[in-house]
């Protein structure tokens, strides 16, 4: 089991670090992988770390910088790798070229629509 978890991590960062170097994966690009058998583990982890990645950025600019979030996401609600695909594709469909943004360009993008902040939210 270790060694699946292993080879999933290693296909992982092939996958974020994508074959050229410095390419990041677009949105039309995870939307494939999802769908495929082996991709919905390589979406969780990229979706979930890229998400809680701008939660610790928010609590960064609000706590130590005293400026707004970039989202105001209820504190109280911890999104899936299920939801943020949904979110993910229904904004692909509604704006296509959302697609060919970078997954951590158009997953703000979409939390920000999502979760918008009030002009004091700080």
């Amino acid at each position: 089991m270790r060694n699946h978890h292993l080879i999933g991590l290693a296909a992982c960062i092939g996958f974020i670090g994508g074959p050229a170097a410095g390419a990041e994966e677009t949105v039309k690009t995870l939307l494939q992988t999802v769908d495929e058998p082996a991709g919905h583990e390589l979406v969780a982890v990229l979706l979930l770390g890229t998400s809680k990645g701008f939660l610790q950025a928010n609590t960064y600019l609000v706590q130590a910088r005293n400026e707004s979030p970039l989202y105001c996401q209820p504190p109280q609600l911890e999104l899936t790798e299920d939801q943020l695909v949904s979110m993910l594709r229904q904004a692909a469909a509604a704006d296509p070229p959302l697609g060919d943004k970078t997954v951590p360009d158009a997953l703000l993008t979409v939390l920000q629509k999502t979760f918008p902040c009030n002009a004091n939210a700080k």
